[in-house]
């Protein structure tokens, strides 16, 4: 027999406390988004994880999904008496009444194996003790019914770690605080074929964080298990702190406040693909030091050794639902499309830094375009995600000593225009909204002063003065996004204390609290131009850098970048057709929660005055940076005769696309120069496909 498994977590303590009863499970779910499960009757690799009974916390099950529709189980707890026993099960994945559950025919346990160079895989003896099942409630969830050693129980089961490359959490298309790496692969049981009937399962988390379990023996030939979590530290994978554990009991007599931890040792592995080694130094005499050749065991589906990279198209389905008559005649051609919300609706005005223009509303199905009278600033106009209020600067009749006055408006179908309540700017500038769009934040002065200030309106607090322009030594040209708590804004500020060369720096910064946070990269670049933030503002996302540092990095200043308190900045590449003649890439617009990013980026385009166009990019953490233009083709919709093409907003959940194309042929109308559609995504595989 083959034994296998091991498993691990990340920052030391966090995961194996958890598994022991310390840490509450939601610690772990803290970190990430857990999404439902519409369709239960798949079981696919994203069920690979580690499952535990939160009323029984010191025992657990660490399954494994494998190709061919085949399942791997390891089950660590105890004996009778209080010692630790693992149990294996080898099955398959089976379809009853509409449901897959996995099906594990035999429960084996051994015994026999002497730990450390006595170990005889010949002295190691097999018992087959009963039979198990897995069925699952949704991607969280279980029911683990078995039939062992004379028990017989069914216990509600909770996910407790996701794997890396893996995660059957929403959305399909991957979640941008959690990169996935090569490490993925690593993921499966691992085991010396000079010493079979013992080994390692090998679990490669979100967070690049890793956690294993060793299941073996002690010096008498009882079954022992060791379970931890560690980090890469280079070509080694470091598990600091392994433990283990004794005082539970096996089956309904199993009390959590019985098991007691204790402190085993440091394992460090060094693995490629299907090969390498471990050594380990234990703080216990009876296991002292020694090292193993690995070889792999098994492998989850859908993590080779080479890592397949799926593209947009290869996850969903697109289709264009909607044509929005921006081309009608009469209608400018400086005027576009604005926002949009999540049932399709839409707000159409022309936004010129210096232009004041009517502002137009659509909605899916409507066929015309509605004017709202008033006239806008030119600045933007954002639209709530269920589409019953829009909210703008608008124009009013009286003058200012800094020109027009305006102020904050919002509209509604039933109310039409009303002053937004309590708020003090009569120059005001709307620039961003939160993702629920309970803060809004922008510039603005009151009616005679000179200073502007950043400002967020919310409903409780009214509108708050944020930050100040402190004199020429700093000031600040636009907020580009606030949190849903506002605590959060995003948006750039300059100041003068650049290199004498070039003294005025427009600096990416986040405010948290009004306390400024200038944002850099890696190699301390300045980050330059953030045009928003998810809805907690953990992702934050932009394009360019300045060149601050002594030896700037020069290959990454023209890309767009997202932003993590995690990971710091992460430069995303350029599109070969991208142009070096111009700007630089940017991320412009993203979904709620930040895990799919749309922006443009420059091309050469000879029908352009300048030689310029912009082509529209999609991003997300499952597929790496896409150009729409392949989308579009694939719909039908051909963008190589139009200057402009982009993404110009996205629904909350990322599904639906605002789509907008330009060009002018100098005829000032908008027939035949503008079009705006709105793009659909369909899902083409379930989330644990």
């Amino acid at each position: 027999m083959q034994t296998l498994p091991s498993h691990r977590n990340r920052r030391l303590g966090f995961f194996v406390a958890v598994v022991f009863g310390w840490l509450c499970v939601g610690l772990v779910q803290a970190q990430i988004t857990i999404g439902t499960s519409p369709d239960v009757s798949v079981v696919g690799p994203g069920h690979s994880a580690h499952w535990f009974n939160p009323e029984r916390a010191g025992e657990g099950i660490a399954l494994e999904i494998l190709e061919n529709d085949r399942a791997q189980m390891y089950w660590f707890t105890y004996d009778e008496q209080g010692n630790q026993r693992w149990l294996i099960g080898t099955g398959e994945l089976v379809t009853e009444n509409g449901s897959t559950i996995a099906v594990f025919p035999g429960l084996i346990t051994t015994r026999g194996g002497r730990f450390g160079p006595e170990f005889d895989p010949d002295e190691v003896e097999l018992e087959n003790v009963g039979t198990a099942t897995m069925s699952f409630l949704d991607c969280n969830e279980a029911l683990f019914t078995y039939e062992a050693i004379g028990q017989q129980e069914t216990l509600p089961m909770t996910r407790l770690s996701r794997t890396m490359g893996v995660d059957c959490a929403q959305p399909i298309h991957g979640r941008a605080l959690f990169p996935v790496t090569d490490d993925a692969r690593l993921s499966g049981s691992w085991f010396d074929p000079e010493r079979s009937g013992q080994g390692f399962s090998l679990q490669w988390l979100d967070r690049d964080a890793a956690l294993l379990t060793w299941y073996t023996y002690d010096d008498q030939g009882n079954q022992r298990w060791m379970i931890g979590q560690g980090q890469r530290e280079g070509d080694q994978i470091v598990f600091e702190a392994l433990q283990t554990s004794r005082g539970g009991r096996f089956g309904p007599d199993f009390d959590p406040d019985a098991v007691e931890l204790l402190p085993w040792g440091e394992v460090i592995m060094t693995l490629d693909c299907d090969s390498g080694t471990m050594t380990w130094d234990s703080l216990l005499p009876e296991f002292g030091q020694g090292g193993l050749s690995l070889s792999r065991l098994t492998r989850l589906e859908k993590l080779g050794c080479v890592r397949h990279t799926p593209t947009l198209l290869d996850l969903y389905d697109a289709e264009l639902v909607a044509e929005i008559p921006v081309d009608s005649p009469g209608f400018p051609i400086n005027n576009r499309v604005s926002a949009m919300s999540d049932d399709g609706s839409v707000v159409l005005g022309a936004f010129s830094p210096n232009g004041f223009r009517s502002l137009w509303r659509w909605e899916m199905g409507d066929g015309g375009l509605d004017v709202l009278p008033r006239q806008g600033r030119g600045d933007a106009a954002v639209l709530t995600p269920d589409g019953s209020t829009i909210y703008a600067a608008l124009l009013e009749e009286e003058e200012g000593p800094f020109g027009p006055l305006s102020r904050l408006y919002s509209w509604t179908i039933s109310g039409g225009w009303n002053r937004v309540p309590d708020t003090f700017t009569t120059t005001t500038r709307l620039d961003g909204v939160s993702a629920q769009s309970n803060y809004l934040v922008g510039l603005g002065r009151r009616s005679e002063e000179v200073q502007l200030s950043v400002w967020t309106w919310g409903a409780e607090l009214g509108q708050q003065e944020i930050v100040v322009r402190d004199g020429l030594d700093y000031s600040f040209s636009t907020s580009g996004g606030v949190s849903d708590d506002g605590r959060v804004i995003v948006g750039v500020a300059t100041d003068f204390s650049g290199p004498p060369s070039s003294p005025r720096r427009d600096r990416a910064v986040r405010w948290i609290d009004g306390l400024p946070d200038f944002l850099k990269d890696a190699s301390e670049n300045s980050l330059l131009m953030p045009f928003g933030c998810m809805a907690s503002c953990e992702v934050i996302f932009g394009g360019g850098h300045n060149l601050d540092a002594d030896l700037p990095e020069l290959s990454t200043f023209r890309q767009a970048w997202l932003r993590t308190d995690a990971f710091g900045a992460e430069y995303v590449g350029r599109l070969p057709d991208a142009t070096d003649l111009s700007v630089y890439d940017a991320f412009l617009n993203a979904s709620a929660d930040g895990n799919l990013l749309v922006g443009d980026y420059p091309i050469e385009f000879t029908g352009s005055s300048i030689g310029i166009g912009t082509r529209g990019m999609v991003w997300t953490r499952s597929t790496g940076l896409q150009p729409l233009t392949t989308i579009l083709n694939e719909i039908g919709v051909d963008d190589s005769a139009w200057e402009n093409t982009g993404i110009v907003d996205v629904s909350s959940d990322g599904l639906l696309w605002l789509v907008s194309m330009r060009r002018n042929n100098g005829t000032g109308s908008a027939v035949n120069n503008t079009f705006a559609a709105i793009l659909k995504l369909t899902p083409r595989v379930q989330p644990y496909e």
